[in-house]
């Protein structure tokens, strides 16, 4: 009996094996892969909408004015979308369902670019073209590098590299549009709150 309880203390002990190993559906690269491919064509779709939304606010002069004459419609946006992202964080069926999850998605995307889009109705559409500008480089760049499997996506390399596009963009924008202050202005507080 002695002899066995100091053989069970000299054991080493099981070897760590992480929840990506044999267990999980995403332990094959090509698996993985073709998710982030996924994830990533659903916020191509997202982003040309609420891009789209956008334009039409800033190009279309009588919604414009109606935008500067009922500013109710940006305040009730507000309230709305926050209460979408409630019940997508609390309802598990309205988040993982086929059906419904992508009809969650789209409605977010359309309040979200009604919301947006009422917002840059308030600004000129130089400014809101380059802050898009701003935002397609720096969601690229993230793509690009989340696309890559050499390493793995986690928050701090996610967050420095974020700011360190976000940076770029800032500084290539100031380089190329110097003269307009007003312009830069608006373009460096849309690009420090993507941050």
């Amino acid at each position: 009996m002695p002899n066995d309880c100091l053989a069970a203390a000299h054991d080493k002990p099981p070897a760590y094996q992480s929840p990506m190993e044999e267990s999980s559906q995403f332990s094959d690269k090509a698996i993985r892969q073709a998710f982030v491919r996924k994830v990533y064509l659903i916020l191509t779709v997202q982003l040309a909408v609420t891009v789209g939304i956008i334009c039409m606010f800033i190009y279309w002069r009588r919604l414009k004015a109606w935008i500067w004459m009922n500013p109710w419609f940006t305040y009730v946006l507000f309230p709305a979308i926050l209460i979408l992202a409630i019940v997508l964080a609390c309802c598990d069926n309205a988040r993982r369902k086929f059906p419904l999850n992508l009809i969650f998605l789209a409605i977010f995307t359309i309040l979200e670019g009604l919301m947006l889009g009422s917002i840059s109705a308030l600004f000129y559409a130089d400014a809101v073209m380059w802050a898009i500008g701003a935002t397609t480089f720096v969601t690229l760049g993230l793509s690009v590098f989340a696309l890559q499997t050499k390493w793995d996506f986690t928050i701090a390399s996610g967050i420095l590299l974020a700011v360190v596009l976000v940076l770029m963009a800032f500084g290539i924008l100031c380089a190329i549009i110097r003269s307009f202050v007003s312009i830069l202005h608006t373009v460096s507080y849309e690009s420090l709150q993507y941050l």
